[in-house]
């Protein structure tokens, strides 16, 4: 996966609409208990596509697509040291 840094924000994103990598219910979980407004069916719908995650949580917060992809993938980084 290549990074590129978002020069107004410093920190890195995707340029692909890659995959999330790690085990989907573990995962799929963790944003359900850390984003409450999100439902399982929308989760679902975003084919576990890291950058449409990242797109329906600004949706619903308002918070910059490219912060939530560098989060959503620390999260796959950290998730197993979770469970």
């Amino acid at each position: 996966m290549k990074c590129y840094s978002d020069s107004t924000s410093g920190f890195p994103y995707s340029l692909s609409n890659e995959m999330v990598s790690c085990e989907w219910e573990a995962f799929s979980s963790q944003l359900l208990s850390q984003w409450g407004q999100l439902t399982p069916n929308e989760l679902e719908a975003t084919g576990h596509q890291r950058h449409d995650i990242a797109a329906l949580i600004e949706y619903k917060y308002g918070i910059n697509a490219a912060l939530i992809e560098n989060y959503l993938f620390n999260l796959e980084r950290t998730l197993p040291l979770l469970h």
